[in-house]
């Protein structure tokens, strides 16, 4: 399915034919994808045109733990919505570890493909619609990367590398999923009804592949898929109190020297470090680079500490490792213009509308002066040219 070109401005979405981009963040996405980001209204009724279609879908993700009664709640759902008159399509996912004898029991060398690959399942399922209202999907991407982050629940199957390679699938839907209605359901008797459901299973019923959880590692894990975003509300609901906040597009900012920076929520944050510094155009820059460069345009209390050791557990700049000052550098001598000439690559960019994507840089070292041109390829072919 075509790609169209889609640019982000104040986390609102425009398709480029609509607006220029002066060095916004631009991504490719699906009609189906687009209709469901926050949109520019030209966008939006340029898009609903081409579908064809009358209204936005709203996506409702219905998180949350297991036995709280998910499945009669999302039937109520649905119900509701279809006396209203609406039409919904529920996406509903199971794993099947069955599917492919490489996942039947969990090891070291497969488990985070597997999970890789429920991860896609899920992403499928969310752009999966066609004239219906309402998108149901009945687990969130995210939850994957929280089960790896949980101590407790970690069952020593994946590896750091390995979460590496799951991370860019758990987010590629972020900002589809920023502008959906997420629902986290729990219960005082979540833990006793996992507990009574993975008895019965040790009973002859069928069993799940990892161990049952004790309850110490069950509550560790639901603290930590709850999306605890309770100062964010108390600031959200009572914002003539916060003189240092505002309100914009229905979103938290917080001011500062005129500016206003997005406040992270909680259950953001993940999300927003790994496209800011593991994403293949972030660059992995420092911790000091990450910082100023988050600063920029949003706001977290405690935001400082929290990068730092976020970059400091990244697994690609601990292999990386710190450059090292052991050898003395000296400084190159020119004589004259064109004496000695740098070139090198920038890339991969996002594809502007004649497929290119990289810039190639020469620079004279005496005058300092730059050229620079598009290119489609980082090749000496390019270079030659």
């Amino acid at each position: 399915m075509m790609k169209q070109m889609y640019i982000k401005i104040n986390n609102i979405w425009h398709n480029d034919k609509f607006v220029k981009n002066n060095n916004e963040e631009s991504k490719r996405f699906t009609n189906y994808e687009a209709l469901l980001l926050k949109l520019g209204e030209k966008t939006k009724e340029n898009l609903l045109r081409e579908m064809p279609r009358k209204s936005v879908p709203q996506l409702i993700i219905i998180n949350g733990v297991d036995s709280v009664g998910k499945t009669t709640i999302v039937q109520n759902l649905i119900k509701k919505f279809e006396d209203q008159g609406l039409k919904v399509i529920n996406n509903t996912f199971k794993r099947k570890r069955n599917d492919n004898p490489k996942f039947i029991k969990p090891t070291m060398k497969y488990e985070w493909l597997f999970r890789k690959k429920v991860v896609q399942q899920i992403n499928r399922r969310i752009i999966t619609y066609d004239k219906q209202d309402i998108i149901l999907l009945d687990k969130s991407p995210y939850c994957e990367y929280f089960y790896q982050k949980t101590k407790s629940f970690d069952r020593g199957y994946i590896t750091p590398y390995g979460n590496h390679q799951m991370k860019e699938e758990i987010f590629r839907y972020k900002d589809i999923i920023d502008n959906a209605i997420v629902i986290f359901l729990e219960n005082k008797s979540c833990w006793e009804n996992y507990y009574k459901r993975e008895t019965k299973k040790d009973n002859g019923r069928h069993k799940s592949s990892y161990e049952t959880l004790k309850k110490g590692e069950y509550l560790d894990m639901l603290d930590l898929l709850r999306m605890n975003i309770n100062k964010y509300n108390e600031v959200y609901e009572n914002i003539n109190k916060y003189p240092k906040y505002q309100i914009i597009d229905e979103r938290l900012y917080r001011v500062k020297n005129k500016i206003p920076h997005l406040v992270i929520k909680e259950d953001e944050y993940e999300g927003m470090m790994y496209l800011l510094h593991d994403h293949e155009l972030a660059a992995h820059f420092g911790i000091r680079a990450t910082q100023e460069k988050i600063k920029e345009k949003y706001y977290w209390k405690g935001m400082d500490r929290d990068i730092e050791g976020y970059v400091k557990s990244c697994e690609q700049c601990q292999r990386r490792g710190e450059i090292s000052s052991k050898y003395e550098m000296n400084p190159i001598e020119t004589k004259e213009p064109f004496y000695q000439i740098g070139i090198d690559f920038v890339g991969p960019l996002p594809f502007t509308k004649n497929r290119k994507r990289y810039i190639i840089v020469a620079m004279d070292y005496f005058t300092k002066w730059p050229e620079a041109r598009a290119v489609t390829r980082d090749t000496a072919e390019e270079t030659a040219k």
